[in-house]
């Protein structure tokens, strides 16, 4: 909540701060405290009691899953005619060289896109999330934090809204900024 520069003017967030004063920022909201949880919440629509993923961070040996009985939103978005595309974080991979990967992905997707059709693109980020790491132009911006933790998760604060920059630089380009409901999570 803090670590936004509309809410914390130390921490530089041009793009999102900007989007945040044009859009609506829900400040009594609710997330689950890992990742993994809130995620399967977003795209089943249900609370993580109800999907079995409550706890933790699933890990590739576990066998916890959402059930085939539970359709995501994607699928109803598609049943609509939506193109509908993931690009990014899901659970366990984390590769630090990829931290603009998934951004030129979404973009090339957004470039490639049929704008007569509707799009859904579900980006979850790598960037705010452990481990905390980021490329040292990012973390050189915030050389008056003396705490290295908190210096770094600030330069990944950055980094990210320099990655929504370029995804919505993209969605503009395309001519689809318009016609959009565009929101921005973190878990």
């Amino acid at each position: 909540w803090n670590d936004l520069g509309f809410h914390n003017p130390d921490i530089l967030s041009p793009t999102l701060d900007r989007f945040a004063h044009d859009g609506v920022i829900l400040n009594n909201s609710y997330m689950q405290p890992m990742c993994t949880p809130s995620r399967a919440a977003f795209l089943s629509g249900y609370y993580p009691f109800h999907t079995g993923i409550q706890h933790y961070v699933i890990d590739y040996w576990q066998p916890n899953y959402l059930t085939p009985n539970v359709t995501l939103l994607p699928q109803h978005l598609k049943q609509q005619g939506y193109s509908t595309h993931m690009v990014g974080k899901y659970g366990t991979l984390f590769i630090m060289k990829i931290h603009n990967l998934f951004t030129e992905r979404a973009v090339d997707i957004i470039n490639n896109h049929d704008a007569t059709k509707p799009l859904f693109l579900y980006l979850p980020f790598q960037n705010v999330h452990f481990p905390v790491e980021v490329p040292k132009q990012y973390e050189n911006m915030y050389s008056h934090i003396k705490d290295n933790d908190r210096r770094i998760y600030s330069g990944m604060v950055s980094a990210m809204d320099e990655a929504f920059k370029n995804v919505t630089d993209a969605l503009e380009a395309k001519g689809l900024a318009d016609n959009l409901i565009l929101a921005f999570t973190a878990d």
